[in-house]
């Protein structure tokens, strides 16, 4: 048989075998609904970060649409003077956003669908994972419980953190094909770990810094308790395979690692890490973890914190529980090695939120970067629900029936118990939550928050474009601050901008944009050298007496466009080992057997 039939086989079979409907894991999926219904009317609602998502979505979108398939420039920033903030902001979650712009909808509904559907790929991925130990009556209660634990909630309804709460969707699915890769090592369990890492660093780097270290604990911990009887061939097989897998989510993420680390000496970084971003001001206290507490206000120093860091009732009970029947031999050999992993990971994942663990986190300082340890929290709802997926196995192992009691009674408890989380603080709709001006209400707000550069003398405050955004026009963008000339602007398109320039004398004229790399000038066809001027590290440019055309634009450096094929060449790597044709050595044919005696030949 040719290699192309054989995978033609193969992938029938394949077929012939999914093809069956899991109707626990549509169960599953069908009760989330009470978590992401009441993002379905037309209100808005406040949250910490609900604006960001709006903003960063209007930006993307601007992006897109002057051809950048990787944004990395937000035009509209520091009231107008644009910011690289998707160089630093992973913008993974705002290419599904713009997905549903394409299919028609605004940007709150873009945003809300964008939630929606973050909702039903973490199930989903909870489920395949959970089900691989657990059955499918230990997938439904993992599932049911990893989507209304408390901090899941807190993440969209209090904090509204879109990057974070996909990063949040996305983390069973780096967990299972961690699995896989121990469990399984071959070309395409290394592609779906490669794919996997370097996914979640393109959707949220501040996440993947924190799941690195305890996804590589719990593949670490499931290779020993897999590897014990076994080969040591096959061992070494698993940790070949996973350097390769680690291996190949790091090149799928350079397009977005090598221009965050090269660039941040251009932007003021202690920014974005200092007062009520510091770690050391941003601990959970026990008591916090079991409290019912359940607030909307912001994270301060100290324990008397406005927002929720509980771990839920039921998740304690559940993980608590799940030791329980590990350390009893209630499970089977196989449950009881995962539960003992994710029960060990999950006390670790809890001591470094605390104060004791402040020694840690000054010792890496990566990790500072984090901003919140409280956001550890993400890796203890995937921990927990695992645990209690291991309690609704044990349970529906004592009954009969596809669906025992007992489970149903876990599953109506994880919903009842968190649903009161579940209601936001709605808002009227506001027609500015459509625009750019959602951006600049923010930024007037909050001034603390207008990014500024390495180039800058002051922070801005406000800026002469305002008032042209606010009527709808344009912004204009060019003037003249020495020499005499004047400036005609013809066309502006955020990361690119036209102008006209008469100049009576040699003249020198501004940009109200920030000075950044990338931004490249044209002066009748031929570049011109670009500088930072004024408080702000605006650009200017030089023109010499008479009439000339200007063209400006934001475009790739050499090291961005390199990163940015290298994420491309990573991902067709990750597409050829997945979808790769069966190797190996073919079997040689049989050879015919001697007749026997008296036979025809």
């Amino acid at each position: 048989m040719t290699h192309a039939k054989r995978w033609v086989v193969l992938a029938g079979q394949r077929f012939t075998a999914r093809r069956s409907l899991d109707l626990l894991a549509v169960l599953g999926l069908a009760l989330t609904v009470f978590a992401w219904a009441p993002l379905l009317g037309p209100l808005s609602f406040r949250a910490h970060d609900w604006r960001h998502a709006l903003f960063y979505a209007v930006e993307f979108s601007q992006s897109v649409a002057d051809g950048y398939l990787v944004p990395r420039w937000g035009p509209d920033f520091a009231f107008g003077r644009g910011y690289p903030v998707f160089v630093f902001y992973s913008p993974l979650s705002l290419y599904v956003v713009q997905s549903f712009r394409y299919a028609g909808l605004g940007v709150v509904a873009s945003v809300k669908a964008a939630y929606v559907t973050g909702f039903l790929f973490g199930a989903a991925g909870m489920y395949r994972l959970a089900r691989l130990w657990f059955g499918r009556q230990g997938a439904l209660v993992a599932t049911v419980l990893f989507t209304y634990l408390p901090y899941h909630l807190v993440d969209i309804y209090v904090r509204g953190a879109l990057a974070e709460f996909w990063a949040l969707a996305w983390f069973p699915w780096l967990f299972l094909a961690g699995e896989t890769l121990v469990a399984r090592p071959g070309r395409r369990s290394v592609a779906g770990f490669g794919t996997a890492y370097g996914g979640l660093v393109w959707l949220h780097s501040l996440s993947a810094i924190l799941v690195t270290p305890f996804v590589g604990l719990f593949m670490v911990g499931r290779w020993i308790l897999l590897s014990r009887g076994g080969s040591w061939k096959r061992a070494g097989r698993a940790v070949i395979a996973g350097i390769g897998g680690v291996g190949l989510g790091l090149w799928i993420a350079v397009g977005f690692l090598l221009p965050n680390m090269i660039e941040q000496k251009y932007i003021v970084l202690e920014q974005w890490t200092a007062n009520n971003y510091q770690y050391d001001k941003q601990f959970v206290y026990l008591s916090q973890f079991l409290s019912p507490f359940w607030g909307f206000g912001y994270a301060v120093e100290g324990p008397d914190d406005g927002m929720a860091f509980q771990i839920g009732i039921v998740g304690v009970v559940t993980a608590v529980t799940a030791l329980w029947l590990a350390l009893r031999r209630a499970l089977s050999g196989r449950q009881a090695g995962v539960v003992g992993v994710c029960a060990g990971l999950l006390l670790l994942a809890l001591w470094a939120m605390t104060p004791a663990s402040a020694p840690f986190w000054r010792a890496v300082p990566p990790l500072q970067f984090v901003q919140f340890p409280w956001r550890l929290l993400g890796v203890v709802v995937v921990l927990t629900a695992i645990l209690a997926g291991a309690v609704g196995a044990w349970s529906a192992r004592r009954e009969t029936g596809s669906l025992p009691p007992s489970v149903v009674f876990l599953v109506l408890l994880s919903v009842l118990a968190s649903l009161s989380y579940t209601v936001p603080q709605y808002a009227p709709p506001n027609p500015r939550e459509e625009t750019v001006l959602v951006l600049f209400d923010f930024e007037r707000e909050y001034p603390d928050m207008v990014g500024y550069l390495a180039t800058s003398r002051a922070q801005p405050t406000s800026s002469p474009m305002l008032a042209q955004f606010e009527a709808g026009l344009p912004p204009q963008k060019f003037r003249v601050v020495a020499g005499e000339a004047d400036v005609e602007q013809l066309q502006y398109r955020g990361v690119a901008v036209e102008a006209r320039v008469r100049a009576r004398t040699d003249a020198t004229v501004e940009v109200l944009t920030y000075f950044y790399p990338g931004w490249r000038a044209w002066l009748d066809g031929q570049e011109i050298p670009l500088r930072p001027y004024g408080p702000y590290g605006h650009i200017a440019f030089d023109v010499p007496a008479g009439e000339h055309d200007v063209t400006l634009r934001f475009t790739d450096t050499p090291a961005r466009r390199a990163a940015t094929a290298a994420t491309g060449v990573g991902v067709i790597v990750a597409g050829l080992l997945s979808a790769g044709l069966p190797v190996g050595r073919r079997r040689p044919a049989p050879t015919p057997s001697a007749p026997r005696a008296g036979s025809e030949v």
